[in-house]
């Protein structure tokens, strides 16, 4: 082996290598996210019982500000970590739950409902949100419980090739091209609505008088 070989497969190994290490981590990290966003998401009746338990106004702002910091926090690093799940090399040379970039989806359109609206004060926005989240959690947890964290059991075989990506990679390819096309409406509803609401508004002009421009009376010399 020359040198110039032996570099190309020193790189090729360092980048293959930090690939699979860096997909594997976000995928053994995705389910902390997507638990803690649950839980922090859910447990806002709790939180609000609490806050009201609170006599000191100082603490009650603290306490509602580091839950909603934990709570849109969480959310916004379940949707980051999400973005990993778009690339199709990715879901051909490594084991991912088929759904995951769908789950990402409804993670951002969760997101996008907290900015265009106010579940925090709307019930029913509230809901909308914490059926997308739940709904979200089992498309990405259930294949990489059942799926991805199963191969070594010979009964559940099956199963597992069905909810790993490179192994039904023509499942995982669909979920892609759905998840990318949801995607790319959500970013082009996002631009809108962003461009719509941040233009300056026209200031609205006075309507003339209807008895007309008022008169004024040419200056006189005082004598």
């Amino acid at each position: 082996m020359t040198v110039d070989q032996l570099q190309a497969a020193l790189s090729a190994a360092f980048q293959n290598g930090f690939r699979d290490f860096l997909v594997g981590s976000m995928v053994a990290a995705l389910p902390l996210l997507w638990v803690a966003t649950l839980v922090f998401y859910l447990m806002r009746p709790y939180a609000i019982r609490t806050l009201r338990k609170l006599s000191l106004r100082f603490g009650a702002d603290v306490f509602w500000l580091t839950y909603v910091l934990l709570r849109d926090g969480a959310l916004v690093a379940t949707v980051a970590t999400s973005l990993v799940f778009f690339y199709p090399n990715i879901l051909h040379d490594s084991p991912v739950p088929v759904t995951a970039s769908l789950a990402g989806v409804l993670a951002l359109w969760v997101l996008l409902l907290k900015m265009v609206r106010d579940p925090d004060e709307n019930p029913a926005d509230y809901r909308l949100t914490a059926v997308l989240l739940t709904l979200g959690s089992m498309l990405y947890l259930v294949p990489l419980v059942i799926g991805v964290e199963v191969n070594s059991q010979s009964h559940l075989a099956s199963v597992s090739k069905f909810l790993v990506s490179d192994s039904n990679l023509s499942l995982a390819m669909g979920v892609f091209y759905v998840s990318m096309a949801l995607l790319v409406l959500t970013g082009g509803y996002v631009f809108t609505y962003v461009v719509r609401n941040s233009a300056p508004k026209p200031e609205a002009q006075r309507p003339p008088s209807p008895e007309g421009p008022a008169l004024t009376r040419p200056a006189t010399d005082a004598r």
